[in-house]
């Protein structure tokens, strides 16, 4: 994703929506990977898995328009 858009963020909001992912930073012991995530798709339906990119679509849509965050990059307060 685009470097001013937080994983931690979209997380959060992903949650919301029904959509589980992990953020960029749970992968790494120092906590990069601030703007990546994963998405697991092995037990979805292909249905399920555009459903799901759709909702991920609007909401870093959604970050992208409001741009960078104030305060913490992570969106937590921790990083």
């Amino acid at each position: 994703m685009p470097p001013a858009i937080s994983s931690i963020q979209l997380f959060l909001q992903a949650v919301e929506a029904g959509v589980a992912i992990v953020p960029g930073p749970a992968h790494d012991v120092d906590g990069r990977f601030l703007n990546c995530f994963r998405l697991g798709y092995g037990y979805c339906s292909p249905e399920e898995i555009r459903t799901a990119i759709a909702r991920l679509a609007r909401i870093i849509e959604g970050l992208a328009a409001r741009g960078a965050q104030a305060g913490s990059p992570g969106g937590l307060g921790i990083i």
